[in-house]
């Protein structure tokens, strides 16, 4: 495996929630399989893996995912890695909204990337808002309101689907099992069963339609944990190279390669996906907080359940 030793340039904080191009990378890793190092502390920053899921693997996502963006309402919760909040995106979404509240810190240059809605009646929602993306939920979630952990997103709403496409999370944990055992032992060792992805150290998975993910790091992830990205191809597409800005490289990440990387530590992103096809990235990753997580108490109006509490007349 190619060992690639690169500088660390503490560049990542002013690019925030922007999106990266390539004045933002000036090595790109494709087709071989890759370490990249920091030069100095000799640490691992990430690793490319080409090809190594397999092909029977992909074709398994692409069957239950390949159109999980024509039957599944754009996420609107993904903050800074949505980039900073475009207004018309926004109120195409919700149309209903009499302006828009920028809520958190702004950016280094001054923008923001969460908004409140504020009604006509000068009412503020509570509920924060980004820009509308293709990305979507599965695995397990944490319900802070009790301290459960539950089902999320396509696992909950298609649980037969999900079911079908456990082999291709197994196949991605098996990479990292071989590519980091330490690491693998270690998600084995803290992270409750119930609430893993069957047959794996992960628990959960951001599913990635064409979407252009602007500067961020991740947060909520296992802190001494790793994150994988994988890639499957519907279509030809050019783009979407996977970008870590502070060692100035860029990933190609094609169908079957994996990128294990601890993105709550580095900032990342990905450059522009043009062409007729769909990239479909999937985010595999562990939730910190799952690791104290309670199992749901079983009552009908419950975090799982789909039936409401009646109220009283």
């Amino acid at each position: 495996m190619h060992t690639l030793p690169r500088p660390h340039t503490p560049c990542g904080k002013a690019r925030e929630g922007c999106f990266l191009t390539e004045e933002d990378y000036d090595t790109v890793i494709q087709g071989r399989s890759s370490v990249v190092v920091d030069a100095k502390s000799g640490e691992i920053v990430a690793i490319f893996l080409h090809r190594a899921i397999p092909a029977t693997a992909c074709n398994l996502a692409r069957q239950v995912f390949g159109t999980i963006d024509e039957t599944t309402p754009p996420s609107t919760t993904r903050a800074t890695a949505a980039g900073v909040v475009d207004e018309a995106q926004v109120r195409k979404r919700f149309p209903q909204v009499a302006e828009l509240i920028p809520v958190g810190r702004p950016n280094a240059n001054g923008d923001y990337c969460k908004v409140k809605f504020k009604r006509d009646d000068g009412r503020v929602m509570t509920d924060v808002y980004s820009n509308p993306v293709q990305s979507y939920k599965g695995g397990y979630n944490y319900y802070r309101f009790g301290g459960y952990g539950i089902k999320t997103g396509f696992t909950k709403t298609h649980p037969q689907e999900w079911e079908r496409s456990l082999p291709f999370f197994q196949s991605i944990d098996a990479a990292l099992r071989e590519a980091l055992p330490e690491a693998h032992a270690y998600h084995d060792s803290v992270l409750p069963v119930e609430f893993r992805i069957p047959g794996t150290v992960l628990t959960s998975v951001a599913i990635n339609c064409n979407y252009r993910s602007a500067c961020h790091k991740d947060i909520g992830d296992l802190k001494k944990g790793w994150s994988t990205l994988t890639v499957v191809e519907c279509g030809p597409y050019e783009g979407g190279l996977y970008v870590l800005p502070e060692y100035r490289v860029a990933m190609d990440v094609r169908e079957g390669d994996v990128v294990f990387v601890r993105s709550h530590l580095q900032w990342h992103g990905n450059t522009a996906i043009t062409g007729k096809g769909k990239r479909l990235s999937f985010v595999v990753f562990a939730k910190e907080a799952l690791c104290k997580a309670r199992k749901p108490p079983d009552f009908p109006w419950g975090p799982h359940s789909k039936r409401k509490r009646k109220r009283k007349e």
